[in-house]
């Protein structure tokens, strides 16, 4: 479904304008290295109407490589390089476009986004749960939100779920994904640990196709610009071969599919010969592909896929938090793992050497699941929220040092989701009495006293905080006066001003080429916004 405008926007700032000119006028095969380009969002808000052009061209490049890779019904052929790259740039773009826009429920392409849920290819997956979340979160709180984004809710559910081989043999999650313990905590997958048991039940309606050969392969009918993938990527007619005797046409189906943790073939290969075998309709493959991935990432050697299976499980479990209500995640999630809050707060912990991207994804999922009014106090006791050397002080207080040094964009990313739960937890009833007694306020002021030029987002994040402690709380003000809050947010003011006088001033005697925006930075400018609105 491609967007359609709705309503007449204010026209974008000149920069914004020629930013969609570019998008629009470059060719498909050249849009990766020219959006590889944006690492951050530079230019300033603007309606999302702006932008149809842009995310139709987009909705189009998407849509032809779902139907060329199949990827709706089976991708058993992976994406090559170049589709790869533009598909990830496509959905990061959107991502950072949803993040910094107005009038975003204008956007309406989730047909495309969910059936990427359904790729063979894990990064995409990861990256396209990165761009149902962002409106997943605006419609948070909403009956229909389920309904609004049209996300299928068995799709997150068969993400979300818990990793049954490893619950099984009484191991957590975050000891099997924590470094320190690699070789230490393995499974012993030469017996039925290493197989995977599924189940279905076939409806009496349904007709069974019976297939007599493989599939056709999606490169038969993919564009010239998609080069083909070697036909070893595809099942073999042995192996896909249908299985010998009448199949049932209604009934539970029982699906036995050995050796799979130790198997050298890819997921969606042993995927395809288990439809083809057991007639496996469409409804079912989706969560039989989960479980196939989860017990071939058992296996050791495989921690990178393990990594990208539990960030895309918390993302699917804080997009299901978002757009369902309290009645429906109780029946679906925690009814099955009632210790899920504990367990991903697990994930947290400073003492684990745990992916900075499934942390990221950790606070993402708290966040999510602290907005339902009966698990608020349950994420608030999981953080040790009223402790200063609990989870929640200990992961703040290292994530307050790192960011003083230049690292990678993670760090940012990771402190703004920590900021972000942190914001949530502060405005729960007992909760930010609690958080501020434990020592918020004199980290606030080391991050505000923090001026490299890649951490302006976190500041700006950081002052809003600061804004809903000292109006909130009593003792805040009190506790900010003391550590010399004022004098820091003073000296960070002027700091801004005079930065930006030296680098963003017209030349002597002339006028600015953007006098009337402004010839500020988006993100200087929104820095020094929030810096001056906390002074009022």
């Amino acid at each position: 479904m491609k967007i359609v405008k709705s309503k007449r926007v204010a026209p974008p700032h000149p920069e914004v304008s020629e930013l969609i000119s570019k998008l629009y006028n470059t060719p498909a095969d050249d849009l990766a290295p020219f959006i590889g380009g944006i690492t951050e969002w530079k230019w300033p808000r603007s309606d999302l109407g702006n932008w149809i052009k842009v995310l139709n061209k987009f909705d189009t490049i998407l849509q032809d490589i779902i139907r060329d890779y199949d990827v709706d019904k089976l991708q058993v052929n992976p994406f090559t390089p170049q589709t790869k790259a533009t598909v990830l740039e496509i959905l990061r773009f959107k991502r950072m476009l949803l993040e910094n826009s107005t009038g975003r429920k204008l956007y309406a392409s989730y047909d495309r986004l969910n059936s990427l849920l359904f790729t063979s290819d894990l990064d995409v997956l990861i990256a396209d749960l990165k761009v149902i979340l962002r409106p997943s979160q605006q419609y948070s709180a909403q009956p229909p939100a389920a309904q609004t984004t049209n996300i299928s809710s068995a799709r997150l559910i068969s993400l979300a779920q818990s990793w049954a081989p490893l619950r099984d043999h009484g191991i957590e999650l975050h000891d099997f994904l924590d470094a320190k313990k690699q070789g230490s905590v393995e499974l012993d997958l030469s017996g039925e640990s290493g197989d995977v048991q599924f189940q279905f039940y076939r409806k009496s309606a349904e007709k069974v196709q019976e297939q007599s050969g493989p599939a056709e392969s999606p490169t038969s009918t993919q564009q010239t610009s998609i080069p083909a993938v070697p036909s070893s990527s595809q099942p073999s007619q042995s192996a896909a071969a249908p299985s010998t005797g009448p199949k049932p046409s209604s009934g539970m189906t029982v699906v036995h599919i050995p050796g799979v943790a130790t198997s050298d073939r890819d997921a969606m290969t042993i995927l395809a010969e288990a439809v083809e075998k057991y007639d496996v309709p469409d409804e079912e493959k989706f969560e039989l592909l989960c479980r196939i991935r989860i017990t071939k990432a058992l296996k050791s050697g495989n921690e990178v896929d393990r990594e990208k299976l539990a960030a895309a499980r918390l993302l699917a479990i804080a997009i299901y938090a978002h757009t369902h209500g309290e009645t429906q995640a109780s029946n679906s999630l925690f009814l099955y793992d009632p210790e899920l809050v504990t367990h991903i707060a697990d994930l947290i912990h400073p003492d684990r050497d745990i992916p900075v991207s499934v942390q990221i994804a950790s606070l993402i999922a708290l966040d999510a699941i602290g907005r339902y009014r009966v698990k608020i106090s349950e994420v608030l006791t999981a953080v040790n929220a009223g402790v200063s050397h609990g989870i929640l002080f200990s992961l703040l207080r290292k994530t307050v040092a790192q960011l003083q040094e230049e690292g990678s964009p993670s760090t940012s990313e990771l402190a703004e989701s920590l900021l972000t739960l942190i914001m949530l937890l502060t405005a729960s009833p007992g909760g930010g009495g609690m958080i501020v007694g434990a020592g918020l306020i004199p980290l606030i002021i080391q991050i505000l006293d923090n001026k490299l030029p890649s951490r302006l987002s976190v500041i700006s994040k950081t002052t809003v905080l600061l804004d809903n402690a000292l109006y909130g709380y009593g003792n805040a003000f009190q506790l900010f006066c003391n550590n010399s809050g004022v004098d820091t947010l003073v000296g960070r003011i002027e700091h801004e001003i005079d930065l930006d006088i030296a680098d963003f001033s017209p030349p002597e005697g002339g006028v600015h080429s953007q006098a009337a925006y402004g010839g500020l930075t988006h993100s200087r400018s929104s820095v020094l916004k929030h810096l001056l609105r906390s002074m009022q």
